[in-house]
């Protein structure tokens, strides 16, 4: 099985990509169901009624007939989340458990990192670097899923954050 670090670091890549296809199949429904109710913000500010269009754009392959702009918004909303190219970024050994299916994983800024004789980056006790945080879902009848980047947040109008991420190290 792919570990929680890898399809991270995959579905961080495939992001960067621009395949939002993939990228959207590899998120959580209430993830994607949260990034769309962002996207759709304004509209419902101007009081149109967005609901059935949020539950449309949040299945794994919606059959919404504004997919392509909307997966355009959806990706720059995510790439802006994330805020580092997966080329500046390298995965820790480990993850942390947060709950039951939810595992957090960092993607350390390479630059922040101290180098050994064989070219592999690492943190040396005592120092600091800067991390994206990503957390990943692993449900007992999938594979894993992306579940929220930075923190973990509820569904529902506005979306809410339900977990923060601890200071990064």
């Amino acid at each position: 099985m792919v570990t929680a670090q890898e399809f991270a670091q995959t579905w961080h890549r495939v992001l960067f990509e621009e395949d939002m296809t993939q990228t959207w199949q590899g998120m959580t429904k209430e993830f994607r169901r949260i990034v769309a109710q962002v996207a759709l913000g304004k509209a419902k500010t101007r009081g149109e009624d967005v609901d059935s269009t949020v539950e449309a754009l949040s299945e794994a392959v919606p059959a919404h007939p504004d997919v392509r702009e909307f997966f355009s918004a959806a990706c720059t909303i995510l790439q802006r989340a994330c805020g580092a190219h997966p080329d500046s970024v390298g995965a820790g050994v480990t993850t942390r458990v947060e709950a039951p299916a939810y595992e957090v994983v960092r993607l350390y800024v390479l630059d922040d990192l101290s180098t050994d004789a064989d070219g592999h980056g690492y943190l040396p006790p005592g120092e600091s670097a800067r991390a994206l945080t990503l957390i990943t879902s692993a449900e007992p009848s999938t594979s894993w899923q992306m579940a929220g980047i930075g923190r973990v947040m509820t569904t529902g109008w506005p979306p809410t954050v339900l977990w923060e991420p601890p200071p990064e190290v």
